[in-house]
Formats: C-alpha cells, sequence, structure tokens
C-alpha cells in the first residue's frame, strides 16, 4: 500500500470517529468524500472495504450511515493477531519460496530495515535492490517486494 492511500485511510477513519462522536451516527459517503477530498464516492466505497480488510470498521452496505468504528486493538486480539507484524521475519519466511523460483533462485537475503521502512534485497553476485514497503501490511509488503526487486 502506497503512503498516500495509507494517508488516505487514516485520514477517513479518523473523520469518521470524529463525525460519529460530534453527531452521533456515522457520515454518509459524501461527507466522507468531501471530507479526504476524494473524487468519487466509489473511492470512499474502495477505501471503507480496506479498512474492513483490516478490522478497523465494519459497514453495512445496504443501509446509509451504517458504519462502526473497531478498536484495532480489540480487534487483532480477537483474531489472536499480534498488534505489529514481525516485517522481519515475514522476510525471513519469504525468501525460501522465492529461492525455490527460478526468477529468484540466487537471491541470498532479504533484510527489514525497520527505520528506513525498506527490504533490502542482495543477490549472490553482491548485486542489490531496495523495496519500499512503508505502512505496508504484512501482505502488501511481500507484493511490494515483488514488485521492486523483479
Amino acid at each position: 500500500m502506497r503512503g498516500t492511500t495509507r494517508k488516505r485511510l487514516d485520514k477517513t477513519i479518523d473523520f469518521i470517529r470524529e463525525y460519529a462522536n460530534t453527531h452521533g451516527y456515522a457520515p454518509s459517503m459524501r461527507d466522507i468524500q468531501h471530507a479526504v477530498g476524494t473524487k468519487s464516492t466509489s473511492t470512499v466505497s474502495k477505501d471503507l472495504r480496506m479498512l474492513e480488510e483490516e478490522g478497523l470498521l465494519v459497514a453495512e452496505r445496504d443501509k446509509p450511515r451504517a458504519i462502526q468504528i473497531l478498536d484495532k486493538k480489540e480487534a487483532l486480539k480477537e483474531k489472536g493477531l499480534p498488534e505489529r507484524e514481525d516485517k522481519q521475519l515475514i522476510c525471513d519466511l519469504l525468501l525460501p519460496a522465492l529461492q525455490a523460483t527460478r526468477s529468484f533462485h540466487d537471491l541470498a537475503s532479504l533484510e527489514y530495515i525497520e527505520n528506513e521502512e525498506v527490504v533490502i534485497a542482495t543477490f549472490d553476485n553482491g548485486y542489490t535492490k531496495k523495496a519500499n514497503v512503508a505502512a505496508d501490511s504484512g501482505s502488501a509488503m511481500i507484493k511490494d517486494i515483488l514488485r521492486q526487486i523483479i
């Protein structure tokens, strides 16, 4: 997930929370669209689906203003998931899978650099490639690694 998308999702969830606290009910799709500055309600709908997948909210599509914000820590706890994903562990698990392919048989290591939010892919010949994984979930990180080191 790109940084601009993450920022928009954060802005969306913050707006929904603030609006619901102020008004006592959830905002409409148009309210969210105007507050976040998206061009269409279809973008808002897509963002709501992404936030649902992250376990941050529940939105009933067939009902207007039926958005319920979930506490992220509680949602993760209910699913038995850690609050933060271990990105180096994901790299360690991904490495042998990539090495088993023809394209990446010569991949020597994948190292997550936390303070830069990048993954350094090092190949047997010493060649390195950097993948930006800022603000990514674990699954988005894997996609970004594959996209950026090919």
